[in-house]
């Protein structure tokens, strides 16, 4: 009987072991993905004249947009 409830103990440890384990590895996932997310944004002003691909600093040097 004594045994029986020692090995109850230690399933119900190795499972809050493997729910910690699983919480960490989701947060990893999450903070992956946002900072993949983050890594595909970018900016891109489009010259009207010429169909032209710039930064904005290149645009905002060649007068086309505001810097406000």
């Amino acid at each position: 009987q004594r045994e029986l409830s020692e090995l109850r103990d230690v399933t119900s440890q190795k499972d809050e072991e493997i729910e910690k384990l699983k919480k960490n590895l989701s947060a990893v996932r999450m903070r992956r993905e946002q900072r993949e997310s983050h890594l595909r944004r970018s900016i891109v002003v489009i010259d009207p004249d010429t169909g032209r691909e710039m930064r904005p600093e290149e645009a905002y040097k060649q007068g086309l947009i505001d810097w406000k």
